[in-house]
């Protein structure tokens, strides 16, 4: 069986303020309850603070625009203006090679 401590509850040691040793204290069997379909959702959450509750699984993540355009769209840029480059090059040679061809025939 699962069980779940409510706050407040003393499992471990705990220090006097005074600086004196500290003293076992046992858990009270009211302050643990079972975990299942006989607890009500919100006796397993009232421990749980306002700012620490989880967002409900059907809010989705913000678009990191800023990770997309550093990730995705500058090397997609980058490769199509390298392929640009690349495609110019090769028309200036093929045109210059066959200009040189020409001149060198007569």
């Amino acid at each position: 069986m699962i069980t779940l401590k409510r706050r407040g509850s003393v499992g471990v040691a705990d220090a006097p303020p005074d600086g004196s040793p500290a003293q076992e204290s046992s858990v009270d069997v009211d302050a643990v309850a079972p975990l299942g379909d006989d607890v009500p959702a919100t006796d397993r959450t009232a421990d749980v603070d306002e700012g620490e509750q989880k967002l409900p699984a059907t809010e989705t993540r913000r678009t990191a625009w800023r990770r997309i355009l550093v990730y995705g769209v500058l090397p997609g840029l980058a490769l199509i203006l390298a392929m640009a480059g690349g495609y110019f090059k090769w028309q200036y040679s093929s045109v210059h090679d066959s200009q040189t061809a020409a001149a060198e025939s007569l």
